[in-house]
């Protein structure tokens, strides 16, 4: 049976974070996921590390380098989930995200806006960069305020 989420990571040279990355993916409450990553042509290693990860729901894929947009349309083209999720090389993913949004879907939702939460390379959470405050602050308060701010 395929997945019902298809979580998608495409990464280049981020070797000091990808493997927190993939993890946070493979932790999710909702299990229902398959985990496809793709390096896109890095030089530091990372794959290395994401190679020690056994998990039937994880899929590496290695490539040249396709620039983001080029690397993220490879990986669609392997998802096989009704959903897809993106997540960045150098970015986590809180442990509920996935099955909160499920939840948001399976109720008629169709389009879902998850806050952000900025953390260091230590994984601490830290202030929103004031150059980012007027798109993240406290979050939009409605559909309407989260539609201004990004178009």
């Amino acid at each position: 049976m395929p997945p019902t989420v298809s979580i998608l990571i495409s990464f280049y040279n981020q070797s000091r974070f990808v493997k927190e990355t993939v993890l946070s993916a493979l932790a999710q409450t909702f299990q229902e996921v398959e985990v496809v990553v793709r390096d896109d042509g890095s030089t530091d290693g990372g794959m290395d590390q994401l190679k020690q990860i056994s998990d039937p729901r994880l899929r590496l894929l290695t490539g040249p380098n396709l620039g983001p947009s080029g690397s993220n349309n490879a990986l669609l083209a392997e998802a096989r989930g009704e959903f897809v999720a993106f997540l960045a090389g150098d970015d986590v993913f809180t442990k509920t995200k996935i099955e909160e949004q499920i939840a948001v879907m399976n109720g008629g939702g169709r389009f879902i806006y998850a806050p952000v939460l900025f953390i260091n390379e230590y994984s601490t959470r830290i202030d929103t960069p004031k150059k980012m405050a007027h798109l993240f602050g406290e979050g939009p308060s409605s559909r309407i305020d989260l539609f201004r701010k990004l178009f």
